[in-house]
């Protein structure tokens, strides 16, 4: 089987480093042909990759804002995968609010999502939850839709020991500074922390909301909070393994409860203890006390307790390392993120 893996993707993204690796240890051959993410020559250039790659059986085309999938369907008669990830009116419209509802650019947004969702022959998402999303907003059949879950590279994120040197219990978070994170109650629950002198919060990120937080802890007074600027994924696990707990989405957006993050993937490849918001997603793959612990949406207070629990309780914590790792390895590895794909493709089109 030959898939010829194309469109404007970031192929530094962690999404794409574990479908495109995955699928090759799978035995499907991948052939990759990334497209200019700005300017109108990724339309040209995506015409002659689909014409140079004709002979290929499946085109897949990767996540990334952009909406091209409608224009590949116009060159093909050939089954086309669209890594839709998350839909574009959602983000624009409800997470960030950079478009009010009902508006031109709402519609705009929705007809994009829509028309694209209706040229792929099928639409790849992470989550059940986000595939019913889907479902009922741009009114489409479940059978359009294949669930294919994050992971995280098991070449980069490798368990490892927290540097001895660090004594104090350290709370990491990494990501964009977007309202689907709901970093203002992390804010808010270190404040409500500060008395413990030996908790730290470590923020590694940068984005929309970035000012907005400093801002909050500036207010705040914070001394045991920290902020750094996004690192390249390669450097990621060193921040992740000096972790005691990872923090995963938090925020009462309904997208935030639609999704299960690479940083808990992550965490959990590297045997951290992550929280993350109680929602329909994570209870798809994820059971709290077992495996990560929940937390209320958008509930500083609720934060901190459970921050303060897995800190009290490092046997507790150790057990939701060990069993977090243990069902990465059998779900979120490359290999078993590529298979699902391959075997789905086998038995329905190639």
């Amino acid at each position: 089987m030959t898939i010829c893996y194309t469109g404007d993707y970031n192929p530094s993204y962690p999404r794409h480093r574990v479908i495109i690796r995955g699928l090759r240890e799978s035995g499907v051959t991948v052939i990759e042909a990334p497209l200019p993410r700005k300017g109108f020559s990724k339309y040209i250039r995506l015409v002659r990759a689909m014409m140079r790659n004709r002979r290929a059986d499946v085109f897949f085309f990767g996540y990334s804002d952009s909406r091209i999938v409608w224009l590949a369907r116009i060159f093909t008669g050939k089954p086309i995968l669209w890594d839709a990830f998350y839909s574009l009116y959602d983000n624009w419209v409800f997470d960030r609010k950079l478009a009010r509802p009902g508006s031109l650019k709402a519609n705009y947004y929705w007809f994009l999502d829509w028309i694209c969702c209706r040229s792929a022959t099928v639409v790849i998402l992470d989550t059940d939850a986000n595939i019913d999303y889907f479902r009922r907003t741009f009114h489409l059949p479940n059978k359009k839709f294949l669930r294919v879950l994050i992971g995280a590279d098991d070449t980069v994120m490798v368990p490892r020991p927290k540097d001895p040197n660090e004594q104090r219990f350290i709370v990491e978070f990494h990501g964009n500074y977007i309202p689907v994170h709901g970093i203002e109650y992390i804010v808010q629950a270190a404040k409500l922390l500060e008395a413990q002198a030996d908790i730290h919060f470590v923020m590694i990120g940068e984005g929309q909301e970035h000012e907005k937080i400093l801002a909050m802890a500036r207010e705040s007074k914070l001394s045991n909070m920290t902020f750094y600027p996004l690192v390249p994924y390669e450097q990621l696990p060193v921040w992740i393994a000096n972790a005691d707990v990872c923090l995963g989405l938090l925020g009462d957006l309904d997208r935030s409860g639609r999704a299960i993050p690479n940083k808990v993937y992550e965490a959990s490849a590297m045997e951290r203890a992550s929280i993350n918001r109680d929602g329909p997603a994570i209870r798809e793959l994820y059971t709290d006390g077992t495996d990560i612990s929940y937390c209320r949406a958008g509930d500083a207070q609720d934060i901190a307790d459970k921050i303060l629990k897995l800190k009290n309780n490092p046997e507790l914590r150790a057990s939701i390392a060990r069993n977090a790792r243990e069902l990465y390895m059998h779900n979120g590895t490359p290999r078993a993120v590529g298979a699902g794909i391959k075997n789905m493709l086998e038995k329905q089109y190639v």
